[in-house]
């Protein structure tokens, strides 16, 4: 749970840190991709977002590089993760880059990109895992450069199924104006949700043991999977309401989508309950049966 718990907090970190980074280009970019598909007139947005995530992007690995040292042992408490959050400077590149390929599938509406290449890397990181597990003792550092790593190869493998004609698509002053004006507010709210969704983690690390922060770490994993699976049904929706011309279809598809979302909910969490005490039986029975109420009270 010790060695857990301190690859859960880098994780937690990674998913406060990203959308600081990567500044809401993800669904702003779906919106323009999608409201110009026609004569793939969306590459200047494509490229405006690009520039804009190799730059965050960069900072944010210079930033964790310079003063992971300091962030471990004077926000965190925890001197351990010192050679660790470097990690979450690279992984949090490789995260922005990959995402900006998945907006650009779900813009197009080209859905079985979007969700192959989501398995993909996560195929990718169980084949690379598999060989450390079988030869050598897996270390943190190991599973965080595995993680890493499926971003980046996600992200060049990507572009064998793009038009790569936007890397020389300049946007101009107008379309740039326009990109930000209506990005600055999914960035707002991308960044106040990450903060608010991991902060429990960041806390815990600051006042909780290792151990104890690797036991909630694991039920909190498993609740992941509900709001995940909100998240991609609204992937495929969010692409659909672009496509509205007047706010009274917008309303009828909400209505729709939001019995639907609950439904699946209701549903995915009776399932989950029993399943929660399989995962912690193969986890380690002994070493993570605390997890279980927490997770019933997340859930």
């Amino acid at each position: 749970p010790a060695q857990y718990g301190l690859f859960s907090i880098v994780i937690a970190t990674m998913g406060v840190a990203l959308p600081v980074a990567d500044l809401g280009l993800g669904q702003s970019l779906v919106r323009f991709v999608r409201a110009n598909k026609t004569e793939q007139k969306y590459f200047p947005f494509v490229n405006l977002a690009l520039r804009t995530k190799l730059v965050s992007g960069l900072v944010t690995l210079v930033i964790f590089l310079s003063f992971s040292s300091l962030m471990a042992r004077l926000i965190f408490y925890q001197p351990a993760l010192a050679n660790l959050l470097p990690w979450v400077g690279l992984a949090v590149l490789g995260q922005i880059l990959f995402f900006l390929i998945l907006a650009i599938f779900q813009g197009t509406q080209r859905f079985e990109l979007w969700g192959g290449f989501q398995i993909g890397v996560n195929l990718i990181r169980l084949l690379l895992i598999l060989p450390l597990l079988l030869l050598v003792r897996f270390s943190v550092g190991q599973a965080l450069g595995v993680f890493t790593l499926a971003y980046f190869l996600g992200f060049g493998l990507s572009f064998l199924f793009i038009d790569r004609k936007f890397l020389r698509s300049t946007p101009t002053a107008s379309q740039a104006k326009l990109f930000w004006n209506f990005n600055k507010w999914t960035a707002a709210v991308g960044i106040l949700t990450a903060i608010a969704s991991r902060i429990d983690i960041l806390l815990a690390a600051r006042f909780l043991s290792l151990t104890q922060v690797g036991i909630y770490s694991l039920a909190t994993i498993m609740v992941a999977f509900l709001p995940q699976l909100a998240g991609a049904i609204g992937a495929v929706t969010t692409a659909k309401f672009a496509s509205f011309n007047d706010s009274e279809s917008s309303k009828r598809y909400l209505g729709k989508a939001m019995w639907f979302v609950g439904g699946v909910s209701v549903l995915v969490a009776a399932v989950m309950i029993p399943v929660a005490g399989i995962v912690i039986w193969f986890a380690g029975r002994s070493d993570y049966a605390a997890a279980f109420a927490p997770f019933v009270i997340l859930l």
